[in-house]
């Protein structure tokens, strides 16, 4: 019975050590992330144009929201990236770090955009930071980036103002990729641009917004 009972225990151990990892791996899955979020370094700009654009974007409230390009820190790492997402998310992430309640949710969250200058926002809530983390790869925004090079601002501005709901359609196919990352890649580098863009509510396209 003893020895049975032995056995048991084993077992039950060794099961439990498979579950969990160990600090070699813990460190490499630490390092892989830091890695990962280091390749999206803070390059938004911060001319007058900027942040213009970026006041327009906060003052849309549609279901058709513009899209901004901000510098996120992680207070708790030090580390930083450059974003693009939808300024709605961007409020939401503001809302939910300084726990910004009723009557004057809005108000207060695009006055917190609006002082700042830099565009680069700091926030320590872990669950806030997962959500504002890239939703596309270095490797997809490279790519978009590259395709456009060689466009002027007006000739971007001409592309994707005309058959909105397909020249998006069309990435994904080239770089075999879902369009909300693609989409989202491809505002990014118009908002390097200057140009203000945003997802409209039907279908989700991208358009242009400061035409």
């Amino acid at each position: 019975m003893k020895r049975l009972l032995v056995i048991i225990f084993v077992v039950i151990v060794l099961a439990g050590c498979e579950k969990m990892p160990s600090s070699q791996t813990e460190t490499t899955q630490i390092a892989e992330t830091v890695e990962i979020i280091e390749e999206y370094l803070p390059i938004i700009g911060n001319t007058q144009k900027d942040m213009t654009n970026l006041e327009m974007a906060m003052e849309n409230i549609s279901t058709a929201p513009c899209y901004v390009l901000i510098a996120v820190v992680d207070n708790n790492t030090g580390k930083s990236w450059a974003v693009c997402l939808e300024s709605l998310d961007l409020l939401s992430a503001i809302m939910k770090e300084y726990d910004i309640k009723n009557p004057d949710i809005y108000k207060k969250a695009v006055n917190v955009v609006k002082q700042n200058s830099s565009r680069t926002f700091t926030f320590t809530k872990p669950k806030v930071i997962e959500r504002l983390k890239p939703v596309y790869t270095q490797g997809i925004l490279v790519k978009i980036r590259s395709e456009f090079s060689q466009y002027t601002d007006e000739e971007l501005i001409s592309y994707f103002s005309s058959n909105r709901t397909t020249n998006v359609q069309e990435l994904c196919k080239r770089f075999n990729s879902d369009r909300y990352p693609v989409q989202t890649a491809v505002a990014h580098m118009l908002l390097e641009r200057g140009i203000l863009c945003g997802r409209g509510c039907l279908g989700g396209y991208l358009y242009i917004a400061n035409i």
